[in-house]
């Protein structure tokens, strides 16, 4: 997969033919973090299949607008999807383009109709997309983070376009700001829920509206059949993603900030000691997720490195720490080589689930679970909020020697689960169509 990007002016970006226009927010390519790009790719692709001359924008935080391309693999080569990159962000700035702040705030006082940049592509919209990053509309991250969640969503539902929440995670809120969330569902076209445990967090909260259910779009997501090479080692391989999030902090941080039963450090050494003896044939690739510079914390190359460098002689020498994927598809195509996966990102789990490889996941918040629901695969999370260390390693080995059952269990439902997204974008566009349907009547 690649993405071309290149600086453009607004007049560049003016179409005369009005096509169909889409926007998207919370799913910018450029974050380093492959799941917000696994949602934005497949977001895109769904779209492209079903209007395939639709003018396609994605709001991301850097300023200007560009256009840009993307392939992605397809069975008939490659699928090369156009967009627009537009810059929308928070900033004290207020002359910084795209400041969502000031939109909203001039949208506030009657002075916003074309007000800003992203202002005046909401105008054009047809249809206006929210993904919030798959798992940021909550309170549970920090002000900042629920008001980059928050503040789209406020400034998309003062335009006509049709406002859909795609398929996310809701929630955890809290009591301050439940009146609020509850004036954003109402007011959505559509709003799709990932799980079950999501369906429920809307409906507890604003009873009277309709959620539909479709699995993580990231299933539908291709991996990249290029992807970097695996070097060649005994089997079974087994992959291995470390959240930096959870093991460059310091133990007391992550265990205050996510109520962790362990440590999250120790943990992640003894899973990855108790494979290597589980199976003296087994080999450890450890699979970055969050690809950002090896100084920030989220930083999960650094993470696997540091563990790695933990391990004892003959243990590391069963080990290799790949490098960062260039893409979300690649980190796919990596993952999808193993023959089990352990992770604690989310998205890399999905990327392994969607590969019929058979996989666990380390839990640290509510949306792991669901997720892992949609192919019956409940039993192979294990939440690090309730579980000891000792639980999760012995359960992990235990899922790790019955793999081949839960290979099977996937191979059932990854069908299903496919299919369910597929009809979750056919009834979005379908907002599009009827649209087009009243203007013309």
């Amino acid at each position: 997969m690649s993405l071309s990007p290149h600086l453009l002016d607004d007049a560049a970006c003016a179409r005369t033919d009005r096509p169909t226009t889409v926007c998207v927010f919370g799913a910018a390519l450029d974050t380093g973090n492959l799941g917000v790009e696994a949602l934005g790719l497949s977001i895109l692709r769904g779209l492209d299949q079903r209007l395939p001359n639709a003018r396609l924008i994605v709001f991301s935080g850097r300023p200007g607008r560009r256009l840009a391309r993307v392939e992605l693999p397809s069975p008939h080569g490659q699928q090369t999807i156009s967009y627009e990159e537009i810059g929308a962000s928070l900033s004290r700035d207020p002359f910084k383009p795209g400041n969502l702040y000031i939109e909203h705030a001039l949208h506030r006082l009657g002075w916003g109709a074309r007000s800003g940049s992203v202002s005046r592509v909401l105008s054009e919209a047809d249809l206006i997309l929210d993904v919030s990053g798959g798992d940021s509309f909550t309170t549970m991250y920090g002000p900042y983070r629920y008001k980059y969640a928050v503040y789209p969503k406020r400034l998309a539902l003062r335009f006509d376009a049709p406002f859909v929440l795609l398929p996310q995670t809701y929630g955890p809120f809290d009591a301050d700001h439940a009146d609020e969330v509850r004036v954003l569902l109402r007011s959505a076209a559509q709003i799709w829920a990932r799980d079950q445990a999501g369906c429920e967090s809307v409906e507890q909260l604003a009873a009277d509206v309709s959620v539909g259910r479709s699995a993580d779009m990231a299933f539908t997501l291709p991996a990249d059949p290029a992807a970097a090479k695996i070097p060649t080692v005994s089997k079974p391989l087994v992959g291995v993603n470390v959240s930096g999030l959870l093991f460059n902090d310091t133990a007391g941080n992550v265990r205050q900030r996510f109520n962790l039963c362990c440590d999250y450090r120790r943990l992640m050494h003894d899973v990855v000691v108790a494979i290597l003896d589980a199976d003296t044939d087994a080999h450890i690739l450890f699979v970055p997720h969050v690809v950002v510079d090896r100084h920030h914390v989220e930083s999960d190359l650094r993470a696997c490195e540091t563990l790695r460098a933990t391990l004892g002689d003959e243990l590391r020498r069963r080990t290799t720490v790949m490098p960062n994927p260039s893409s979300a598809c690649e980190a796919k195509g990596i993952i999808s080589r193993c023959d089990y996966f352990v992770g604690t990102r989310m998205h890399a789990c999905i990327a392994a689930l969607s590969s019929e490889v058979p996989a666990s996941a380390i839990a640290y918040s509510i949306k792991t679970s669901g997720v892992f629901g949609t192919l019956g695969m409940e039993h192979a999370v294990f939440d690090a909020r309730s579980l000891s260390a000792d639980d999760i390693v012995s359960c992990i080995v235990a899922r790790f020697r019955d793999r081949a059952s839960d290979r099977e269990l996937i191979r059932q439902r990854l069908g299903g689960a496919i299919a369910s997204v597929d009809r979750m974008f056919d009834e979005v566009v379908s907002l599009v169509q009827r649209g087009q349907m009243r203007r013309a009547a």
